[in-house]
């Protein structure tokens, strides 16, 4: 006896891969976010080359109010956290298949354009395996076996 697949190819038709993949990395913002942020504290650019070290004369600056967020020691990386604005600031976009990382803490300027110079924004390709196998692929995973369940 031949077994018909119809009612479950006409259910694996319904998945709308582009709209579950959207949803799962808008439910996972704060995770993805965290991702850049995670190499940011390390003092690493979004492919993960160093920054740079803090200098004496920032470490002295760092001693004066307001201080830093986090210490400023020289010879240590940077770790982009004076105020908070920057990272407390990040968010993603996800359009056209890519995510893309913005903050509300950029500033202006020259504040900006180091941002942007020193690409710390975004993921080296380590972070997006991290993101697409960690993070959106059990979400999808889970989002698919609820659908075919239904």
């Amino acid at each position: 006896m031949a077994v018909n697949v119809n009612n479950y190819l006409a259910k694996l038709r319904t998945f709308n891969v582009e709209k579950e993949t959207a949803t799962a990395i808008k439910k996972q913002n704060n995770q993805i976010v965290e991702i850049n942020q995670i190499n940011l504290d390390k003092g690493l650019d979004n492919q993960d080359g160093l920054v740079g070290l803090y200098s004496a004369a920032t470490a002295e600056i760092a001693k004066s109010n307001p201080k830093p967020n986090k210490s400023k020691e020289a010879g240590q990386p940077f770790n982009f956290d004076w105020t908070g604005a920057f990272l407390n600031g990040m968010y993603i976009v996800y359009r056209n298949n890519k995510i893309t990382f913005l903050s509300k803490g950029m500033g202006s300027g020259e504040k900006k354009s180091e941002i942007i110079k020193n690409k710390l924004l975004g993921v080296s390709e380590k972070g997006a395996e991290i993101i697409n196998n960690d993070i959106v692929k059990p979400m999808l995973q889970t989002s698919f076996k609820n659908h075919i369940r239904k």
